[in-house]
This record gives structure tokens, C-alpha cells and sequence, in this order.
């Protein structure tokens, strides 16, 4: 049993291994015949592999870019929105600055034009206060001297006649000024000190007209009642007489054609009206309530005690002039 077992075991072995020769000759044949074939084979998977790793990075390159468009596109889709409305803003801008220079051209021209009107109408105004100041000044003193229409004391004496200081400050030097600070300080001190006293002296021809249409209306007012009063005694006389009140109409006629006042034209300090548009200014009617006495301070300013005043002092010229008594 153990013979044949070994027999069967041999025999077996000698099979296998005929086997293994016949199969070990086969895949040399097999891979003598298919070696080129496998080389290509292989030079073909690697490409394929490469191919493949290629492709899915050239997949996600596209993604990435297309994120990258579709965000471009977004951002200029937003960038024409404002240039479209930035650009709309700018034709407004460019429209309402068109306007405004056209605009301003036509003010310019209207106003260059009314200056050259007033500019030719300037010359008889400045003429016409000039001969109103110049005559001004013979009712002034010494310290209400109103420049630069007047001349200093040593001209009026038969010195030589040279500008006035308000005069050097309003017409254009002749001279050639320092050029150092200091004659520039003067002369911008020296104007600031005449405008300070035009404004004093204006002031007080602001408080003069004040108190000359407070003494104007009060006269007004006086006149009306006045006339009331003659208007009842003239008929309490005509009845005491025994005749009727209409016996005596030309007692209680008007005023003559001649003395009549139609109108009174009011003209203010700060406004002046066109002679074209004055309205008349009607006296009130009587049996108002009278109006108030003039204060003493207001009889102080007035023209009929300042002009008495005056008259007085400049025949002292070389004392000092003062509205106010000294009670010291």
C-alpha cells in the first residue's frame, strides 16, 4: 500500500513537474511574443494616467476660471450701472453749470451796463453834493468840518492850496509813497480815522432828520387842530350873530388853489424813491389824539438851536464847541 502510494506520489510529482516546465515554456513563449506589445502597453497606461491627471486639473482650472468670469461679469455689470449713473449726475452737472455761466453772463452784462449808467449819471450826483456840502460849510465849526469837501485852516488863510487828508484818501495818490509798512499803516490809519468822522457827522444828520419829522408832524397836527378850533369859533360867532351857518360860507372856504398843499413827498435817509413812483402822503384829519411834546434833548438837536448855536460859537472858533453845558 505504501509502495503504490509512493509510486502514485512520484508518478504525480513527475506530472507537476512536466507541468511546470510545459507552463514556464509557454510563458516564455508568451512573453517572448508579447513583449513589444507590453511595452506599448505600458507607455500607452502611463500616458493614459498622465491624460487623466491632466484632464481633471484642466477641470478644475475651468471651474476656477468660470468663477472667476461669472465674478468679472457681476463686477462689470455693477461698473456700468454707476458709470451709467455717474454719467447721468455729470450731464445734470454739466447742464446746471452751463446754465449758471450763461446766467452769469447775463448778469454780468446787465450789471456791467446799469454801472455804466450809474457812472454817467454819477458826475451830476457827486456835483450836486459837492455844491450841498460846500454850502454846508458855512454853517460848520472848525470840528465839524466834513472832508474831503472842505480845506484846512492854512489854505484859507492864502496859504498854498493842496488836497485835503480825506481828499489824498479818496483820490489816487499823485506821489510816489513810501513803500514801507509804516507809510502803508498810516495812510490805512489816517483813512479809518476820516470814515470815523463822516459816520459821526452822518449820525448826526440822522438824529437832525429825526427830530425835523417829529417837528414837522407835530406842526402837522397843530395846524389841524387849529383849524378846528378857528372852524368852531368862526361858527359860534356866526351864531351868536343870529345868521345862519351856511350866511357865512366864505368864512369857512378852502384854502386858495395857491395855498393849498396837495401832497408832501416823503423822502428817507436810507431810501430814495423814483419821482416816477411818490405816493402822497394825505395830512391826517383832526380830533386825533395830540401827540406827544418834543423832549428837551430833541429841542437841544434841533436846526433852530444848533443853527443859533453855531452862529455863536463861530465867532469863537478858537474855543472848544460843546452841545452839552458844563456843569462841572
Amino acid at each position: 500500500m505504501i509502495l503504490k502510494l509512493e509510486m502514485i506520489t512520484k508518478e504525480r510529482e513527475r506530472e507537476m513537474e512536466r507541468l511546470w516546465k510545459e507552463f514556464q515554456r509557454v510563458l516564455n513563449v508568451y512573453l517572448r511574443n508579447t513583449e513589444e506589445y507590453r511595452n506599448e502597453y505600458n507607455a500607452l497606461r502611463d500616458q493614459d494616467s498622465s491624460d487623466t491627471k491632466n484632464i481633471q486639473d484642466h477641470y478644475a482650472e475651468v471651474a476656477r476660471l468660470s468663477d472667476q468670469i461669472a465674478d468679472l461679469r457681476l463686477k462689470l455689470a455693477t461698473l456700468k450701472e454707476e458709470h451709467d449713473f455717474f454719467m447721468i449726475q455729470m450731464q445734470k452737472s454739466k447742464a446746471e453749470l452751463q446754465s449758471r455761466v450763461q446766467n452769469l453772463k447775463q448778469e454780468m452784462e446787465l450789471g456791467t451796463r446799469l454801472d455804466r449808467e450809474q457812472l454817467k449819471r454819477s458826475p451830476s450826483t457827486v456835483k450836486s453834493i459837492y455844491q450841498i456840502a460846500s454850502f454846508c460849510k458855512k454853517y460848520e465849526t472848525e470840528s465839524e468840518d466834513l472832508l474831503p469837501f472842505v480845506r484846512r485852516a492854512n489854505n484859507e488863510t492864502g496859504q498854498s492850496e493842496q488836497p485835503a487828508a480825506g481828499e489824498r484818501a479818496l483820490v489816487p495818490a499823485r506821489t510816489t509813497l513810501d513803500p514801507t509798512m509804516e507809510s502803508f499803516k498810516r495812510e490805512v490809519f489816517d483813512t479809518a480815522e476820516l470814515f470815523e468822522s463822516f459816520w459821526m457827522r452822518f449820525n448826526k444828520a440822522r438824529i437832525d432828520v429825526a427830530c425835523l419829522r417829529e417837528e414837522k408832524q407835530q406842526l402837522i397836527d397843530r395846524n389841524e387842530q387849529l383849524k378846528a378850533h378857528l372852524k368852531d369859533y368862526l361858527i359860534t360867532v356866526n351864531m351868536n350873530s343870529g345868521g345862519p351857518v351856511e350866511s357865512n360860507a366864505d368864512l369857512l372856504a378852502k384854502r386858495p388853489t395857491s395855498m393849498r398843499i396837495e401832497k408832501l413827498v416823503r423822502v428817507d435817509e436810507e431810501v430814495i424813491v423814483p419821482e416816477g413812483t411818490r405816493k402822497a402822503v394825505r395830512f391826517r384829519a383832526g380830533g386825533q389824539q395830540q401827540r406827544r411834546p418834543v423832549t428837551c434833548i430833541e429841542g437841544n438837536l434841533s436846526n433852530a438851536i444848533r443853527n443859533e448855536r453855531l452862529l455863536e460859537v463861530r465867532a469863537k472858533s478858537s474855543e472848544i464847541y460843546s452841545m452839552v453845558p458844563n456843569r462841572a
